[in-house]
């Protein structure tokens, strides 16, 4: 049974989104997160769903994922993203973290999975913070993901990007890996990369890191 201070934080929560996203992102955003798109759909047009998906995608909300299908389709990404966004209570992201995990742990899991993001930290710090247990090797810019990743410091070995190094990359506990670079095109600053679990990639990113094997 949901207490006051459960039915507090839920109305906070949404209210901070909507803040931060817009009115109707927010609530977008939110229902996509608590797996309620079908809530979307009878609230909003095809189109306006669609324009709010995309403006989702331009605040780093939601990015776009391919699995085993042949088209990329939007999903949420970890409302770690707030962290980013301005001042908002730590209490009201982990509520909306916690949500996110209990209905989306499944994007971790996934054999192989293409994504395509605005901005990957948020991604990148929820996943190590989330699913890192023993080690997990990372080239990246640290100053981005240090304050996220405090508590996890021990855990990681971070190695240093060379200057012109586009990529972003690391594996977590020998499991799972990722590869994050910019895309070769002009007029946009989206990234493409991968999040897998296959020992093929894994060895490729293990000899890129230095890893022994």
């Amino acid at each position: 049974m949901a207490t006051n201070s459960d039915k507090f934080i839920e109305i906070a929560a949404e209210q901070v989104l909507c803040n931060v996203l817009g009115y109707d992102e927010g609530r977008v955003y939110l229902h996509m997160i608590m797996k309620k798109d079908a809530k979307i759909e009878e609230e909003l047009s095809y189109s306006k769903c669609y324009r709010m998906k995309k403006n989702l995608f331009n605040y780093g909300a939601v990015g776009k994922i391919k699995n085993g299908k042949d088209y990329f389709y939007y999903i949420p990404l970890p409302p770690t993203f707030l962290y980013y966004l301005g001042e908002v209570d730590k209490k009201i992201i982990e509520h909306l973290e916690e949500i996110y995990l209990k209905n989306h742990k499944e994007i971790f899991m996934y054999n192989f999975a293409q994504l395509l993001l605005k901005d990957s930290k948020s991604f990148i710090s929820f996943m190590v913070r989330t699913l890192i247990k023993n080690e997990a090797r990372l080239m990246l810019d640290s100053k981005y993901y240090e304050k996220l990743l405090s508590a996890e410091l021990d855990k990681i070995k971070k190695l240093n990007i060379d200057e012109g190094f586009t990529k972003t990359m690391g594996i977590i506990d020998d499991e799972i890996c990722f590869e994050f670079m910019n895309l070769n095109e002009e007029s946009t600053k989206d990234l493409i990369g991968y999040i897998s679990r296959k020992d093929d990639h894994k060895e490729m990113v293990k000899r890129f890191l230095g890893v022994e094997l």
